[in-house]
């Protein structure tokens, strides 16, 4: 299986950025910890506190040590407090129960669960170390029912505390997934825009650079052709523009729609001007059909599925009209393959195209994903279906209510 180094490296940027604040953080508090109790000793109190720096004072050397040194691992932090709180446990002689350091101890070992490797394995040995030494480290006196009773709740609290860790964990690598997924949908935005953009701009510069050295060279004709070929790339770039525009609004909101009764086929008529041939089916009554949607943006949706069955479709392009109870009805059709039923929604996902579809590169990967948005935002939908003979992207926008229509037509 290969790899992206670039991943690889991201993944571990994240995992020391990670440790690395796991590391400050104990040792932070380990640090504040040592210094309240070296206040408390200097206020005179009983000289056993001594024993009481042991754990605090490993914690914060070594996580300085790592920090200071550029190499921070919460695994070997989180241990050496483990090793500080046994040798207090021994050194100390005093119980546990009721001493503030259980919650270092605890932290301690629930931390262990950040090692990257054999998980289950550090968490039986973390949760066994809590209970002996919850267990063993009892106040004199007290008697097995509650020794036991000690390390149950101890086992309680780390069970807690793993689950915490474990769950900031999973939400540190999900955000580092979302990143690496932005970055790289960022990488090939750039790349297929820059792409699409420069087919359509070398016609244009070529034909402008070719008329202006050279139009007394070229018949009427000719001339005439050269003004089509610049209209036509140039409504591929404004095309294209819209859909970028369109995306990036309805990403962060801000996309508007005049939505308002209109006639479905006008319409078709208009954003069929100037695209290849086609046969067009129209139901009987389609003409006379009123929907509910932004005129602008149902022309933007069918120059697009034209677009789409004209680069990707089979040879033979249709254009079916139909009207159902709720829905009018544009399916442009082609006589292409059909697309894998396990692509059938990735298709109108941004910058993706079926594995199976005519590479065709000029395609900036949004049309499809742009005429769904916008049908959608209008209460219809964009969607795909093969009848076996042909491929068909399916318009339904919602028919607009009769006493609008009748009103717009009184007004007409």
């Amino acid at each position: 299986m290969l790899v992206d180094r670039g991943e690889q490296a991201n993944t571990k940027g994240a995992d020391r950025g990670l440790d690395r604040t796991i590391v400050l953080v104990g040792t932070a508090g380990a640090t504040v910890f040592l210094l309240i109790l070296l206040v408390v000793l200097a206020a005179g109190a009983d000289r056993k506190i001594l024993a009481d720096t042991i754990t605090p004072l490993l914690v914060s050397v070594s996580g300085i040590v790592m920090l200071r040194s550029g190499r921070p691992n919460a695994a070997v932090h989180l241990l050496i407090g483990m090793l500080g709180m046994a040798m207090w446990a021994i050194v100390g002689g005093s119980g546990i129960a009721n001493d503030p350091l259980i919650g270092f101890m605890t932290m301690a070992v629930a931390g262990t669960l950040l090692v990257r490797e054999h998980q289950l394995a550090y968490s039986l040995v973390a949760a066994t170390a809590v209970g002996v030494t919850a267990f063993f480290t009892a106040i004199e006196g007290k008697t097995l029912a509650e020794r036991s009773m000690r390390a149950f709740v101890a086992l309680i609290a780390f069970s807690v505390l793993a689950w915490l860790v474990l769950w900031l964990r999973r939400q540190a690598t999900d955000r580092q997934v979302q990143l690496e997924a932005a970055l790289k949908s960022k990488d090939e935005f750039v790349a297929t825009v820059s792409h699409e953009l420069r087919t359509p701009l070398t016609t244009i510069m070529g034909i402008a650079h070719e008329m202006r050295d050279r139009v007394g060279e070229f018949s009427s004709d000719e001339l005439h052709e050269f003004a089509a070929l610049l209209a036509d790339e140039s409504a591929d770039i404004a095309g294209i523009v819209d859909d970028l525009l369109v995306a990036a609004r309805s990403d962060n909101g801000s996309l508007t729609l005049d939505l308002r009764p209109v006639v479905l086929a006008e319409q078709l008529d208009a954003a069929a001007v100037g695209s290849n041939q086609f046969e067009v089916h129209g139901h009987a009554d389609f003409d006379r059909l009123w929907v509910t949607a932004d005129p602008s943006r149902t022309r933007q949706i069918i120059r697009n599925l034209l677009v789409n069955a004209q680069r990707y479709g089979g040879s033979k392009i249709r254009v079916v009209t139909d009207v159902t109870e709720v829905h009018g009805v544009i399916e442009v059709r082609d006589s292409g393959g059909p697309i894998p039923q396990q692509e059938r929604d990735q298709i109108f996902e941004a910058y993706r195209r079926s594995a199976n579809s005519r590479a065709n590169p000029g395609s900036v990967g949004l049309g499809l994903t742009v005429s769904r948005r916008l049908a959608r935002l209008m209460n219809g939908d964009v969607v795909y279906e093969h009848d076996g003979a042909e491929s068909i992207f399916r318009l339904l926008l919602p028919l607009a209510p009769p006493q609008t229509t009748d009103t717009n037509q009184a007004v007409a």
